[in-house]
């Protein structure tokens, strides 16, 4: 397969030093085992340190997965997965061995975010809060999810969006390559289509500069290396407060996803802005018409004003719902009937064997493999459900109370010991409140603040 390719990194307006690295391989460079291999990193620790944790993982992981892969005669998204997180555990293991035999190192690390692609699949990995996002029909969506502490507040609606961007710690990260000996990376796999591009990025751009912007350089600019380059300029003209690094790549034939006349690019977005003030204009006419409609009693007049003002009006406006598609199978296995979650607009499903899949809304779908416990706990059929973030609440009855368990299966709190002692049903909200029905009673159990060791601000 052919990928139009851009890269860039640039030590930005601020810094004195580039603690990015970014790569970009061909299946030249990978024994052809995949297409192709793309890395950001952006480092954190004093000194020299972040540097050389960022550079150490963009010169290990390609020969490390190259290795792990040569295991297999053949290669699916399941192997490449599996393969991608061990090859970053492996990476993290020799950047914490290099900072603990060399005292000016200590407590170096990075965040990474990976990208291999074979055929029309990419599996991706990340640690930390450099981003992955699939660009399709000039739309950005972002496929990985931050691991910060900032992304932890937010989940449990304790920062409005203002907060956010301006927040003191949005820079803390809760996990990075080379910190611990031990590392737990999220990994995702998803299908390309004709036009579609992926962007691999640090924080350095998308701190700087908004999702209006990038969108509007990926649907107008036909040339990867020039969108990379416009991409980091608009960064640096932003202000620059952070190296910043990009990779992008483009599959299949380009197509301009936006219409420049309407996307300015450089100037914040000022589409959104106009459609956003336009909207609620119409919104506004439409409860008032509707309003007075009701007070005359005139619903038929109100039913032909609707359909002519649907007709004229270039604006989608909120409306009743009046009818739904036809189903549409997703995966056609058997499922466990009462697992199921929304979150992000993905929907979480568990399966008899302990397997845990997420689709999104287009059909994508996510695997993560649950550890025995957790296979255990699922073929058992133990109460449980399902946080935003994927983690399973489930009922344990050693400790009388309940368990919060990653997708990966480790054990990451327990909760209510002693206290949830005959559940029914579990239920977890958006906020990451949990509902129980215990003794035939509802009860509310409540997450308290994080206490997340923080990492230096970078």
């Amino acid at each position: 397969m052919e990928l139009n390719i851009g890269i860039k990194s640039d030590i930005g307006r601020v810094r004195t030093v580039n603690q990015d690295s970014a790569i970009a391989l061909p299946s030249e460079n990978l024994r052809k085992r995949i297409d192709y291999l793309f890395i950001v990193a952006d480092g954190v620790g004093g000194a020299n340190g972040g540097e050389v944790a960022s550079m150490m993982v963009t010169t290990l992981l390609p020969d490390i997965l190259v290795e792990q892969l040569s295991h297999h005669d053949e290669i699916d998204a399941e192997i490449l997965s599996e393969a991608l997180i061990s090859s970053i555990k492996e990476a993290n293991r020799r950047i914490w061995e290099r900072s603990q035999s060399d005292s000016e190192l200590s407590g170096m690390g990075t965040t990474c975010v990976v990208a291999a692609v074979m055929k029309d699949v990419v599996v991706a990995a990340n640690v930390g809060d450099s981003r992955i996002y699939l660009c399709r029909n000039g739309m950005l969506t972002q496929i990985s999810e931050d691991h910060s502490l900032i992304q932890e507040y937010s989940r449990l609606g304790e920062l409005t969006p203002n907060e956010i961007k301006h927040s003191r710690i949005r820079n803390v990260i809760t996990r990075a390559v080379g910190i611990m000996s031990n590392v737990d990376p999220d990994s995702y796999a998803f299908n390309l289509s004709n036009g579609d591009a992926i962007l691999l990025c640090s924080d350095g751009l998308t701190n700087m500069v908004d999702m209006n912007e990038i969108e509007a350089v990926l649907g107008v600019v036909a040339d990867q290396q020039a969108a990379a380059e416009k991409l980091v300029g608009l960064a640096n003209k932003h202000g620059g407060e952070d190296n910043v690094s990009v990779v992008l790549a483009r599959y299949g034939t380009y197509r301009p996803g936006l219409n420049p006349q309407y996307h300015s690019i450089g100037h914040g977005g000022w589409f959104s802005v106009r459609s956003a003030v336009a909207l609620i204009i119409w919104l506004a006419v439409i409860c008032i018409l509707f309003g007075i409609g009701y007070e005359m009693g005139e619903h038929q007049f109100i039913n032909r004003l609707y359909k002519k003002m649907m007709v004229v009006s270039n604006v989608r406006a909120s409306v009743h719902v009046i009818g739904y598609s036809k189903p549409r199978v997703l995966w056609r296995h058997p499922l466990i009937p009462n697992m199921l979650s929304l979150s992000d607009g993905k929907v979480t499903v568990t399966s008899p064997n302990g397997d845990v899949y997420q689709f999104s809304k287009s059909g994508h779908r996510f695997l993560f493999k649950l550890s025995a416990l957790s296979r255990h706990i699922v073929s058992n059929n133990v109460v449980m459900g399902f946080e935003p973030d994927g983690s399973l609440i489930v009922e344990y009855p050693r400790s009388g109370g309940l368990e919060r368990i990653s997708r990966s299966g480790k054990r990451l709190a327990s909760i209510a010991p002693g206290q949830i002692t005959q559940p029914t049903a579990i239920a977890v909200d958006s906020s990451g409140d949990i509902f129980v029905i215990d003794h035939q009673k509802l009860k509310l159990i409540q997450p308290e603040i994080l206490r997340i060791p923080m990492m230096p601000e970078r």
